[in-house]
This record gives C-alpha cells, sequence and structure tokens, in this order.
C-alpha cells in the first residue's frame, strides 16, 4: 500500500513539475513569416498554386490542372490522404494586409477566410485574383479559428489559428 503511494505521489510530482504543455507548438503548426505593411498591419502572404495554398501544405506535389474542375477533381481524390501533412498557421490577434497571391494558376482563382465554427469572427474575402497577381485584404483579425479555401480552384480547406 505504501509503495503505492509513493509511486502515486513521485507521478503527481512529475506532473506539477513537467513543463506545460501549452507553451510546446505541434508539429504541424507553423508561425509564418510576417512583415510590416506600409499602413503598419501586419503583412500576411499566403501563395496559391495549382490545387493548393503553399503555407497550408508545404510539401504538395506539383499539381498540374487546365481548370478548377480538375482541381476539384485532384482534391476530392486525395486531400483527405494529404490532411495528415498539412500546417495549420498560427498568427496572434491583431490588424492584417493577408497578399493572396496567384503563384501559377491558369485562371483567375479567390479567397475564402472565415471562422471555422464561430461565425461571429472576421471575414476576409478575395475574388478574380488573375495569374501571376495578388490581391490585399485588410482584417483585423480575432483570436479564434479560422479556415481558409479558394471556393472556384475548390482546394482543401487549411486551418489558421489566431491567439491573443
Amino acid at each position: 500500500m505504501t509503495s503505492l503511494f509513493a509511486t502515486g505521489l513521485l507521478a503527481l510530482h512529475g506532473l506539477l513539475t513537467a513543463p506545460p504543455a501549452a507553451t510546446k507548438i505541434p508539429s504541424s503548426d507553423v508561425v509564418p513569416p510576417m512583415t510590416k505593411a506600409a499602413d503598419g498591419s501586419t503583412l500576411l502572404e499566403l501563395h496559391q498554386f495549382v490545387c493548393v495554398f503553399q503555407e497550408g501544405e508545404p510539401d504538395a506535389l506539383p499539381y498540374t490542372a487546365k481548370t478548377p474542375t480538375e482541381c476539384e477533381r485532384v482534391n476530392r481524390a486525395s486531400a483527405d490522404k494529404r490532411k495528415k501533412s498539412f500546417k495549420r498557421l498560427r498568427i496572434r490577434a491583431g490588424r492584417y494586409t493577408l497578399r493572396v497571391i496567384n503563384g501559377n494558376v491558369p485562371w483567375p482563382t479567390a479567397f475564402d477566410l472565415r471562422g471555422e465554427r464561430d461565425v461571429a469572427l472576421p471575414t476576409a474575402v478575395a475574388s478574380e485574383i488573375q495569374p501571376g497577381t495578388g490581391k490585399e485584404i485588410k482584417v483585423a483579425l480575432e483570436p479564434g479559428q479560422y479556415v481558409y479555401t479558394d471556393p472556384v480552384s475548390k482546394t482543401a480547406t487549411y486551418e489558421l489559428l489566431v491567439e491573443r
């Protein structure tokens, strides 16, 4: 009986002295590179390539598609398998300029950022992002879990965690 009690105390001591798990960033999370925009907001660039967003899926294969329908087929067939390698972006709450770049998609793309479950979170939307160009969206992001996608190319849904 005494040894069980001592073992329990040692286990409790280990839990109390271990560093908090919340300070570790999960390996599936990434803090993207950011700079200051001219207006003082934080500039976050998101690069869209054929069928994917690079920041959410940095190890994606270079897909080829000539139409959004082909991208939809690619993502419907493979997105669930690829999700385990997706990276969730982690940033701090604040004023942002989101620069969404159409890297090499041969048609105009779009961008949709919204709260994953909380419809009260801010949204950011852009459309008609021409090949080889980008669009900037100003948004004040509040803490919460967001998702982003391209509704034209039907990319997978990627995650963005905004923390205090």
